[in-house]
């Protein structure tokens, strides 16, 4: 401590104090921010290291419940032939082949299997034990209001069509088994790339009479193409599958004469005699 005097000797107003120079004051600063920097490491840190308690606690509990093994009942339910829908208790939960796991273990339920074509399979299931699995296999009856119609061709690999279209939504291929309705019209196309397309005639199949078995030979053929300029619609005589078809159209045809007839918008109808030989042809009205 000392007595700061101005140039005449006299006591300073105020008392004194010590003043640093510019480095320490430099360094000064460079201290505390490092201090600072430190400290912010540290809380980093700590976060960060209570993020990772917090994240392996269900690590842990994962593993736990793996090791602790399912924890349904399951009943696996099989139907011949496949593809039933299945009700338990009225409602549906899917087609068989099918794995149930929701009843409670021990648990009983009404199931019923139900496939077109066949009587319907009902019985009153009991779920297994709990982590355990119970395969059911139901064979169906076929429904006496049902016939198997077996479809060949030569050759081989026909696309089947009934009344004019795909006989189901995954398209059917001879030889094949059809179930169809008794006592209803059956009528059934038989195509196939360059071949002629075999018509069958419609019949009803009748209750009781077991399978049926249609056979048929698909011709080698070439594709008339058939236009006219006033449009209209047209057949060829003799022809089951090319009548009163919506010009323009193709017509899959073996070698020979044929007779087309038109009738256009104006209700005219007009008639083209066609020699066919075995190159595809078109043919103006």
């Amino acid at each position: 401590v000392y007595v700061q005097r101005d140039a005449g000797d006299t006591p300073a107003a105020q008392p004194g104090r010590i003043t640093h120079s510019a480095a320490i004051r430099r360094r000064q600063r460079v201290r505390a921010a490092g201090i600072g920097a430190l400290v912010a490491l540290a809380i980093g840190l700590g976060i960060g290291a209570r993020r990772l308690r917090h994240k392996a606690v269900p690590v842990v509990v994962a593993a736990v419940q793996a090791d602790a093994g399912p924890q349904v009942a399951t009943l696996a339910l099989e139907s011949k032939p496949p593809g039933a829908t299945v009700l338990v208790d009225g409602i549906s939960v899917g087609e068989t082949p099918l794995s149930l796991t929701t009843l409670a273990p021990g648990a009983t339920a009404t199931i019923t299997f139900k496939l077109e074509g066949y009587v319907d399979a009902v019985a009153t299931m009991r779920a297994p034990p709990i982590g355990a699995t119970e395969r059911v296999t139901r064979e169906l009856a076929r429904s006496p209001d049902y016939v198997t119609v077996h479809v060949i061709s030569n050759p081989a690999g026909a696309e089947i069509l009934t009344s004019g279209k795909p006989s189901g939504v995954d398209r059917t291929y001879t030889p094949a088994d059809l179930l169809v309705r008794a006592d209803q019209p059956l009528a059934l196309t038989l195509t196939m790339p360059n071949h002629v397309p075999f018509v069958v005639a419609p019949f009803v199949p009748g209750h009781g009479g077991g399978a049926i078995e249609l056979a048929s030979i698909l011709a080698p053929g070439t594709t008339l193409h058939v236009e006219a300029k006033q449009g209209g619609e047209a057949s060829i005589l003799g022809v089951p599958h090319c009548q009163h078809v919506a010009v323009p159209f193709d017509c899959v045809l073996g070698p020979g004469t044929y007779k087309i007839e038109l009738v256009d918008r104006n209700h005219t109808k007009v008639t083209h005699t066609l020699v066919f030989g075995h190159s595809d042809a078109i043919e103006h009205f």
